[in-house]
């Protein structure tokens, strides 16, 4: 299936519909964009497995010839279009005059067949390439309008989290962007962040409207994943208890994403709001049997643990005095424990954990910090906005360079490594690392 976007001036507007109307084509559905100065209207039409956009730009409050005259099929569409953004139609073969929007809220319209889709339904490119579906354009809208509150309720109805997202979400919907395609892409990880730093305050504590339904769900984990799912369960009128290994819940948004990337008033804040909907948070209380759950009255579990556990080197000296993983060091200076690095660190690995530590030490005082990563930058797996930061605060990255062993001398870490050049592609798609004979170098560490 290919998708054509065809751009209009008004004038060419009605032959263009005429034309696509005399090939067969199927109008599916009627989009709307309001813009800052004007709006786009996207008629999305269906040719044999094909879509075809038609788009028209269109000053506020002028009038755009209306399609009923060619397809009177039509007539639903733009009467929605003109009640909810005051689009004007000429040649509109009927104006319900408002009669398919509701009176309790004026800017939703009514669908005449509730429980039947759309023949054809055309998501914006950003809401898609969310993986929690929000609805992007609808929040964004409100924003320009500085309506946060509104924008906030609307991330809210798939996304518990968006102070958390807006500041360290890797942010797909922006590739999915279709500005990219004009250059930068619209900020809209800043935008979700913006939303909720205004708009948080404005709204009224959340309540659970659905009536008890007497059933009881245990959620083993108050990661992400598990506060989303208590949020939502919650608001189905379940009864959820969370189970949480840890001190404090959060995750690893707690014990693995810095304090300075995301403040803990504002993680503290979210867990909050889900805990005001009347979900119970048990801290230290890891749960080792499940039937235990069902025992104890439980009708569902959830096991929502996360990946608490790092990646061994397999080299030789991984273990040596003065070796840590990278998740070990974040969560001991999330929960404030005294770390003593030296002046000379070393970082092995090119994701988020990887950048994050390397930033950590020199918040803690390390003079140099190197990452040492066995790829290019192209292939690092960490955020590129990061990587940045990274490299502009200081970390110095070796990259095509990979452990093979580790020694601890005179209270020094010694780090044997090889340097490697790429080779065709391995399981993950990247192009496999292969080290390069009699490139070993070593280096002395703290």
């Amino acid at each position: 299936m290919a998708q054509q976007e065809i751009w209009v001036e008004k004038v060419d507007f009605i032959p263009q519909v005429q034309k696509l109307a005399a090939e067969g084509a199927c109008l599916g559905a009627i989009s709307c964009l309001e813009l800052e100065d004007h709006l786009e209207l996207i008629y999305h039409f269906k040719k044999g497995l094909d879509i075809v956009n038609v788009r028209l730009k269109a000053n506020k409050g002028e009038a755009v010839p209306s399609v009923t005259p060619v397809l009177l099929g039509a007539v639903l569409m733009e009467n929605e279009v003109k009640d909810t953004f005051g689009v004007e139609f000429t040649g509109l073969a009927i104006d319900f005059k408002k009669l398919l929007v509701s009176v309790e809220s004026p800017l939703k319209p009514l669908s005449r067949v509730p429980e039947r889709k759309p023949p054809l339904i055309i998501e914006a490119r950003c809401k898609s390439s969310c993986p929690a579906g929000v609805d992007v354009p609808r929040y964004i809208r409100h924003i320009s309008r500085r309506e946060y509150a509104e924008a906030v309720k609307v991330i809210k109805e798939t996304n518990p989290l968006p102070g958390i997202c807006g500041r360290v979400c890797f942010a797909p919907c922006e590739d999915g962007c279709r500005q990219t395609k004009k250059g930068e892409p619209i900020a809209i990880r800043i935008l979700k962040r913006v939303a909720y730093d205004l708009g948080r305050k404005q709204l009224p504590p959340e309540k659970v409207e659905a009536s008890p339904t007497g059933k009881r769900v245990a959620i083993i984990g108050s990661g992400p994943a598990g506060l989303t799912a208590a949020y939502f369960l919650a608001k189905l009128g379940h009864s959820v208890t969370i189970f949480e290994a840890l001190p404090e819940p959060g995750g690893m948004m707690r014990v693995g994403i810095p304090a300075y990337r995301l403040p803990r008033e504002v993680l503290d804040d979210e867990i909050d709001s889900i805990k005001a909907l009347g979900v119970e948070i048990r801290t230290n209380s890891p749960v080792d049997s499940l039937d235990k759950l069902f025992a104890d009255g439980f009708n569902a579990v959830l096991v929502a643990t996360g990946a608490h556990s790092g990646i061994k080197l397999g080299v030789p000296g991984e273990d040596a005095p003065g070796v840590m993983e990278c998740i070990d060091l974040l969560r001991d200076v999330s929960f404030g424990k005294e770390v003593k690095l030296g002046k000379r660190v070393g970082v092995i690995g090119g994701g988020n954990a990887a950048i994050d530590a390397s930033r950590v030490a020199l918040r803690l005082g390390a003079e140099e910090v190197t990452i040492f990563y066995r790829r290019t930058r192209a292939e690092m797996p960490a955020t590129p906005e990061e990587v940045e930061a990274a490299l502009e605060e200081g970390v110095k990255i070796e990259f095509l360079t990979a452990p093979s062993r580790v020694e601890s001398r005179n209270g020094k870490v010694i780090l044997e490594n090889l340097r490697m050049e790429l080779g065709p592609p391995d399981e993950s798609g990247r192009p496999r690392p292969q080290p390069i004979a009699g490139s070993e170098f070593t280096i002395e560490l703290d």
